[in-house]
């Protein structure tokens, strides 16, 4: 005999409006949305969702959540103002509730390293932290770092995704704040108190835009537009007619800025795309991904991959989307639905919904596979009653009332010429009787409907259980008259009355009943309890101070009951207690455990003893550990099989540190002495191109990426293809087509219509650096604000002019600009130094100059908008990188390196990031492509820490045999991505 204990679930909870922004997908491999109070946690791996569990944390409805970067890690926020850390894995708090605004709701959350800033509606900002290090009490580990007051409301932070420090506050009324949160600061400063937007809807959704520094995605309900905060000036890109689906959210991909997807309210995928060369954006794809009539309430980007949404139906649950292919590709729905009605007995569990649909489900078995799921009609289902013995659900609705036959799957529903049914009662054993008017009955017999006509109208009915089924069984009925009738049926006979009538004399009004062959309960409106036993035909009273008690129930010797106030009780040997929690419906499924309605709508199994919520799923339905994860993503990567090392001469070569290596090691790559001896008889230019081939498919849908971690993926992009990598990645990195990015942003520029002052010098240095000099010129002659003075204005375009051919510039002229803007710098103007420099094609000096005045992102932006030259340009940017090094962006200082091919640098600082998986595959492709070299003297004297190539490609090799050995790889899988 199974322990039912271990075998109760968490039944999904309707979706309700606050759990619309609580839907996150980590990088860990693991997506969860909210429904209710329930957050419900699902496993995404190789174009497939697996169901992992749903934790109920009752009463709190949740309201936002987010992942760590990279841990296992999740926190929560709840309408009661409470925020939680908890571990996914060990499917446990980290630390205690901290209730830190009562009465407020938590509205987003975003972490920063290992803490969480919090908005709660009481306006205030929080930056909360988990401390693991707190020993002394596990459960008192979150710490309190800066709160701030805020001046308006908002529901949506975000970080700009481009590390300057500024957090976007937003809500749903056509107004943002952006505040500037740098590092080493004690609190986040306002940089724009409020920005009020010129349009009169509401924003619904607002986002950084990732390929486009300084600019916003701003979705309103039929227009997206895009906010530059420099000259605070809105761009229009979408309109739509006003009688369309009104946008909900935007989705931007992180490979192309070409492409964006939308989400609509009514659940539609638009997918746009722009004209080349050009930022003008049109449809080219649309999808309604409809199932059974539900609509897509929210969705969710995989942070590893662009390829696949996670989308949320309001009554379904979870789909993958497959975005390349236009299609949903899997589905995983654990139906998330308002639950009307209920039933148990000690196999099954069935419910009811507003939505017309009956489950059945098997205690013990938590796949959703196996869950029987029948659309009986449109409507709320407000009776279910479980019949297994006959194979029979019984269920009833508003207007009708119907069976579920489980062997055949059949719904049927009963013709009447009487009255709908007012109230059903059914047993285990397969009665069924049904209440059609104040005074009728209808008993059904053998399946058919026997009407029985009462003295006077009814108060309650109650059926001996354990004697009544489909051919025989009995009952007792209290009317209004006090009187209780007991009706014996039979499949001979048909309803007949029994002469044990049961009268009531007192001054006290009886409300309800409760039978069973043993006992007879009777509740009275003063709050007593009359038990009578049939057997010594004794009664005794119990006041257990319980008013308007609707419906009662025996479970053995206890008694539950629930009065009109959704107070539920149970009166056993213990005495009369009552659960803490509103109540609407119940079902004893044990003398310890009884099923429920809340009030809140949400179905629960709830503990006896003490009115605990009783879930074992979580402990049954455990995910695979992080360790399993990693162990199948390094046998299936796309690299596991690609073979590719270095020759023991080049070994013995580089174990001497003489010069004439290391020129020899710049001439030729490793690569072409390791393919002579790894790929003999065949052709190393082939194996390249089909190696590169297989790559083009690393980011495809189902198989997995070849990065380990979201922080990894850019380093891939660029070894894979350092001439076609993303538009943000070329801003941050230098690599990619030089002057693509700024010929780009100078053509959004000039969509910017108002100009201020401030940003006129910004739109002239745009077109500047896009080599684009006539526009600059015509920027500066349309300028007719008159806080710029026209005659500097008309002196610089001309100067522009006499610059605009190379070839063409005086002499002198190159020389006064160069004094002027070495000037300018000393005195601490650095864009109008620029300025000058670009225009007197002074590219390189302009490096140098910007280097020594620590202007590292000017600097960077010549190097990626004006160097041409390969060799030059490659100089430049590991001169820039090594300034990031020496200032701490290390992740910057690695995209840099990996930009100019430095791999021997970018293997050992990403060494110190301890991402061994990562690490040892981006070794082995790089050996493969033949880009690894050792580093130039001019480097080793930065960076001695770093081995030589030799021992660091050694070491990696060792740091990865012993990762991969505690993650679980198997030793053959491991020899051969070792050999």
């Amino acid at each position: 005999m199974f322990d039912i204990k271990n075998m109760i679930p968490v039944l999904p909870s309707a979706f309700l409006p606050e759990n619309i922004n609580a839907i996150d997908w980590g990088s860990c491999g693991i997506a969860c949305f909210a429904t209710g109070s329930t957050i419900n946690f699902f496993e995404v791996e190789c174009g497939k969702i697996n169901r992992l569990y749903s934790y109920d944390f009752r009463p709190s409805i949740i309201t936002a959540l987010k992942f760590h970067s990279f841990h296992r890690w999740m926190a929560f926020g709840d309408n009661l103002g409470n925020l939680l850390f908890w571990d996914v894995e060990k499917r446990g708090s980290m630390c205690s509730i901290l209730p830190y605004a009562n009465n407020s709701k938590c509205l987003d959350l975003c972490w920063q390293g290992n803490s969480v800033i919090a908005l709660f509606s009481n306006n205030h900002l929080v930056q909360l932290s988990y401390n693991a290090n707190n020993n002394t009490d596990v459960l008192r580990r979150i710490e309190i770092n800066w709160d701030i007051q805020l001046k308006a409301s908002y529901k949506n932070i975000q970080f700009d995704v481009h590390h300057t420090g500024y957090l976007l506050l937003s809500s749903s009324s056509p107004q943002f704040s952006v505040y500037q949160y740098n590092q080493g600061d004690p609190k986040p400063k306002s940089f724009y108190e409020c920005v009020e937007l010129s349009c009169p809807d509401n924003i619904q959704d607002i986002q950084w835009s990732k390929h486009f520094p300084g600019f916003i995605w701003v979705v309103l309900e039929n227009e997206i537009v895009f906010f530059h905060i420099e000259s605070k000036t809105l761009i229009p890109l979408i309109r739509q007619r006003a009688s369309a689906s009104s946008f909900s959210k935007i989705f931007q991909l992180h490979d192309t800025h070409t492409r964006f997807i939308v989400l609509h309210r009514n659940g539609l995928l638009s997918v746009f795309d722009s004209k080349p060369n050009t930022l003008k954006f049109s449809v080219t794809n649309e999808i309604q991904p409809k199932h059974s009539n539900s609509t897509a309430v929210k969705c969710v980007k995989n942070v590893m991959s662009d390829k696949e949404l996670f989308i949320v139906y309001s009554e379904l649950g979870p789909v993958l989307y497959d975005v390349e292919r236009s299609r949903i590709v899997h589905a995983c729905f654990n139906f998330p639905l308002t639950i009307t009605s209920i039933d148990c007995n000690d196999e099954y569990y069935a419910f009811g919904t507003s939505t017309g649909i009956v489950q059945i489900c098997k205690f013990g078995s938590f796949d959703l596979k196996e869950m029987k799921r029948f659309q009986v009609f449109e409507g709320a289902v407000d009776f279910v009653g479980i019949s297994n013995k006959i194979n029979k659900i019984y269920f009833k609705g508003s207007s009708a009332v119907g069976e579920i036959r489980l062997d055949t799957f059949e719904v049927v529903i009963y013709n009447s010429r009487v009255s709908s049914a007012k109230r059903c009662i059914s047993t285990h054993s397969g009665a069924f009787i049904v209440q059609r008017e104040s005074h009728i009955l209808g008993i059904f017999i053998n399946g058919k409907e026997t009407p029985v006509l009462l003295p006077s109208d009814i108060v309650d009915i109650a059926v001996k259980e354990s004697i009544s089924g489909p051919l025989s069984g009995e009952l007792g009925v209290l009317l209004k008259s006090k009187a209780i009738l007991f009706i014996k049926y039979n499949d001979n006979d048909g309803a007949i009355f029994l002469p044990n009538k049961f009268s009531i004399s007192a001054p006290v009004l009886p409300i309800s009943l409760c039978l069973s062959t043993k006992q007879m309960v009777i509740a009275f409106d003063n709050g007593n309890l009359l038990i009578h036993d049939f057997s010594t035909k004794k009664s005794k009273n119990i006041n257990v101070a319980a008013s308007n008690i609707s419906v009662m129930r025996f479970c053995q010797s206890k008694v539950f009951g629930i009065c009109n106030n959704n107070t539920l009780f149970v009166n056993d040997s213990k005495g009369f207690r009552t659960c803490p929690s509103p109540v609407t419906s119940f079902v004893p499924v044990t003398p310890d455990i009884v099923f429920v309605i809340g009030k809140d709508r949400i179905s629960r199994f709830l503990r006896v003893s003490d009115w605990r919520s009783l879930s074992s799923e979580s402990k049954i339905l455990q995910p695979d550990t992080l360790q399993q994860r990693r162990a199948r993503h390094i046998q299936n990567h796309p690299l596991a099989h690609i073979h590719g090392s270095i020759t023991n001469e080049e070994l013995a070569s580089f174990d001497t540190n003489k010069t004439e290596n290391l020129i020899h090691c710049e001439n030729e790559s490793l690569i072409e002495n390791a393919k002579k001896s790894h790929i003999e008889g065949q052709d190393p230019d082939k194996n390249v191109e089909n190696l590169n081939s297989h790559i083009e498919k690393f980011d495809c849908f189902g198989k997995e990426t070849p990065w380990f971690y979201p922080d990894m993926r850019n380093i891939w992009l660029i070894l894979h293809d350092p001439h076609k990598v993303p538009l943000s990645l070329q801003y941050h990195s230098g690599a990619g087509e030089t002057g693509n990015f700024e010929r780009i942003m100078s053509m959004l520029y000039s969509a910017v219509q108002y100009v201020t002052p401030e940003f006129l010098n910004s739109k002239v240095s745009s077109a500047l650096f896009a080599n684009n000099f006539d526009e600059a010129v015509n920027i500066l002659s349309q300028d007719t604000s008159q806080e710029r003075d026209f005659l500097k204005s008309a002196a610089l375009a001309g100067c522009i002019i006499a610059c605009s051919e190379e070839d063409k510039i005086p002499d002198k002229m190159v020389i006064h600009l160069k004094a002027t803007a070495i000037s300018l710098l000393l005195q601490g103007n650095y864009n109008d130094g620029a300025m000058l420099f670009r225009m007197a094609r002074l590219d390189h000096p302009a490096v140098d100059y910007l280097l020594e005045h620590e202007q590292l992102d000017l600097a960077l932006k010549f190097i990626r908008g004006c160097v041409k030259n390969e060799k030059e340009k490659r100089e430049l940017l590991i001169k820039i990188g090594v300034k990031y090094y020496q200032k701490g962006k290390i992740g910057q200082a690695i995209l840099i390196f990996a930009a100019c091919q430095q791999w021997h640098v970018v293997l050992g600082l990403i060494r110190t990031l301890t991402r061994k998986a990562d690490l040892f595959f981006l070794k082995k492709y790089c050996v493969f492509k033949g880009v690894l070299k050792p580093m130039p003297p001019e480097l080793e004297k930065v960076f001695p820490e770093i081995q030589p190539l030799i021992p660091l490609i050694a070491q990696i090799d060792i740091d990865f045999a012993e990762y991969a050995t505690d993650v679980g790889v198997s030793s053959q899988v491991l020899r051969n991505l070792l050999s």
